[in-house]
């Protein structure tokens, strides 16, 4: 299933504190990995941690759950597979929670959908577009949005529709891919069945088999992509990537307000346009 296993739960003798037992996965997490190999992993390997975890978000979502915190920190990759962990957040698609607890907003503001940074729940659709950013992080290994703070400022560009770049040698089919995941409108977006179909029709994984895939004359599954080490360096002092609480409370009247300023121009030049029309 590409989930991290729970064995149970242990507590420290000395500090009392409990932990939970969890399946080692020997190559860390997602970011570190893609840190330490980003000049080495092929096309083909990006291609097998890709199809990993859109096979366990379809898992979860099988079961009727949402992740609520899906981010490279909370993915793990081990030898054979790629796994999806840390479920402290996850609750049942299905369940209301109070408006209190909604403007608790908790996570990675990059990989956050636009309406749960608005104060909106956490959805099926929240979760894809997380996996979207995920998707294109492990094609350019550059974290996004890592040249600026993770402030409000960002938290209203992503909601009108700031996205980080995607690389120009990223196959095309990923590349719509990616943009639907991340799509403003979370009916837009496909579920993580729709991704993991597309990209078992798309892909060319030599380490699955019985699958329904063919190989893409586009680009070779054994090339690297050579990532400058500017790129990997260049980070903002106040960019986070670790789940923290996020102050978003005044969020929802600046996007309003930034909607109701770009109405009233797009009635300024209707209004330009009839007039015109009217004089002819």
């Amino acid at each position: 299933m590409c989930i991290v296993k729970c064995f149970g739960v242990t507590q420290d003798p000395i500090t009392r504190n409990y932990a939970l037992v969890l399946q080692y996965i020997e190559n860390g997490d997602l970011r570190s990995y893609l840190k330490r190999t980003a000049n080495f992993i092929t096309w083909g390997q990006r291609m097998n941690k890709i199809y990993d975890v859109c096979l366990a978000l379809n898992n979860i979502h099988k079961h009727g759950l949402i992740h609520k915190d899906l981010h490279p920190g909370n993915i793990f990759v081990g030898s054979t597979f790629t796994y999806i962990g840390d479920f402290g957040f996850c609750r049942p698609a299905n369940e209301i929670l109070s408006k209190l607890t909604e403007k608790n907003i908790y996570g990675v503001m990059p990989y956050m959908a636009p309406e749960v940074l608005n104060g909106n729940p956490h959805t099926l659709a929240s979760d894809v577009y997380s996996l979207g950013i995920i998707i294109n992080e492990i094609i350019t290994v550059i974290p996004p949005f890592n040249n600026q703070p993770h402030d409000v400022l960002l938290a209203l560009h992503i909601c009108r529709d700031k996205r980080p770049k995607i690389r120009e040698e990223t196959p095309d089919f990923l590349k719509e891919l990616i943009k639907k995941c991340w799509d403003a409108n979370p009916e837009n977006r496909p579920t993580s069945e729709e991704i993991l179909y597309t990209f078992s029709y798309h892909s060319t994984l030599n380490t699955y088999e019985n699958m329904p895939l063919r190989r893409l004359s586009s680009y070779d599954f054994n090339e690297t992509i050579k990532i400058q080490s500017d790129e990997l360096s260049e980070r903002h002092p106040q960019s986070f990537y670790t789940s923290r609480f996020l102050d978003l409370q005044n969020l929802p009247e600046l996007v309003n307000l930034y909607f109701q300023k770009n109405l009233s121009g797009l009635m300024r030049v209707f209004s330009i346009q009839r007039n015109l029309l009217g004089g002819l």
